[in-house]
């Protein structure tokens, strides 16, 4: 598994401020789509599945799924009749997901710090991948704040912190 290393500089790439070229390099090869599937990321993959069952709401509910990659969660969600609202930075990762074809999810190239949803407009919010990249504080509250915005008063809000240290949200 390759870490990524992020610094402080930045590239714009289609109007989206990404945080670092070596993120976007690493990401741009396409390795992601495949990853939970390989032997090391089928455990991620489960117990996240597992906690994340026990905070959403029932479906048919809309979740955000907020820096979701290629889709694997917001796949995993619409088979089990939720509505998606996927974004991330990454065009690649749209575009994978988008060949899903899935009915239940929307999908859009997006910046966790500045969502295109309108407020209230979710009824969960999952951060599972933008957090660990946002290198500055305010980043990292900024996107807490852009996430809280977009759902109603549910407490569902989870990113990949909660997950690591099992706190709920």
């Amino acid at each position: 598994m390759k870490v990524v290393t992020i610094s402080l500089r930045s590239c714009r790439v289609n109007g989206v401020e990404h945080a670092d070229a070596e993120m976007k390099a690493h990401y741009d090869q396409g390795n992601e789509r495949d990853r939970l599937a390989a032997p090391k990321g089928v455990l991620e993959f489960v117990r996240t599945q597992e906690i994340v069952l026990r905070r959403l709401p029932a479906a048919p509910a809309v979740v955000a799924d907020i820096g979701g990659g290629p889709g694997r969660y917001a796949v995993w969600l619409a088979e089990l009749g939720y509505e998606v609202e996927h974004r991330d930075v990454m065009d690649l990762h749209v575009e994978q997901l988008q060949m899903s074809g899935h009915p239940l999810i929307r999908t859009a190239v997006g910046d966790a710090r500045s969502l295109d949803l309108p407020d209230s407009s979710v009824d969960a919010v999952l951060l599972l991948g933008p957090m660990y990249h946002l290198r500055e504080r305010a980043d990292r509250i900024r996107t807490l704040r852009e996430a809280r915005a977009r759902r109603p008063r549910s407490r569902t809000h989870l990113h990949r912190h909660h997950l690591a240290v099992g706190r709920p949200p």
